[in-house]
């Protein structure tokens, strides 16, 4: 067997092996995020909305549209984002994404041990010493 090859097939499959652990991580935590239901503000002078600047929201509209998009000014009688503006009165239904804390610690934390385990087993694995393991 040449070392060098089998020194370029860990790297490969350690790249690959991250790769997938971090892909199937990034879907997980896509899934940590849920849509609430909020309050539409009226426009009244003084009214504090309960989004805020940053706020990823879905406001469905009466035409029957539904507008993504993340917000980035908030004006007195509507939201704007980067590309939308969409005026209090037109809105039927808003909703404002949340993350899940404690789901997406779960799963940050279960990623990360995925890297450390396909890490340690591309490399030869790990071997439990008196002392310990050592990769």
């Amino acid at each position: 067997m040449n070392p060098p090859h089998s020194a370029r097939n860990r790297a490969l499959s350690l790249l690959r092996g991250t790769l997938a652990a971090l892909l199937s991580l990034s879907l997980l935590l896509a899934g940590c995020t849920t849509l609430r239901t909020t309050s539409v503000p009226s426009g009244q002078a003084g009214e504090k909305p309960a989004i805020k600047v940053g706020s990823h929201i879905v406001a469905h509209t009466r035409d029957g549209q539904a507008h993504a998009f993340k917000v980035t000014a908030i004006e007195p009688t509507a939201f704007v984002g980067e590309h939308e503006k969409v005026s209090f009165e037109a809105i039927t239904q808003l909703e404002v994404k949340k993350i899940e804390p404690v789901g997406t610690t779960i799963l940050v934390v279960s990623g990360v041990a995925l890297v450390v385990i396909i890490a340690a087993a591309a490399s030869g694995g790990i071997a439990f010493m008196p002392g310990g393991p050592v990769m």
